[in-house]
């Protein structure tokens, strides 16, 4: 089982950090901007992020997988 999410968001400035970083001889990736992005966000609102954590768990586990 697994959960699926979509979200749109303008990486301008993702793609700009990347040149920079790229002049200077580090490589990253989008994905590797995102996943910083959001573990920063995570350490900042640590309650929120353990409700949330419990409304997906609870969705999650409340949902049966319909017979074929």
């Amino acid at each position: 089982p697994a959960m699926y999410v979509s979200a749109q968001a303008p990486l301008d400035a993702i793609a700009d950090l990347r040149a920079q970083l790229a002049k200077a001889g580090t490589k990253v990736s989008v994905n590797d901007c995102v996943l910083r992005a959001i573990a920063l966000a995570l350490k900042q609102v640590r309650f929120k992020a353990a409700q949330l954590s419990a409304v997906v768990q609870g969705l999650f586990f409340s949902q049966r997988p319909q017979p074929a």
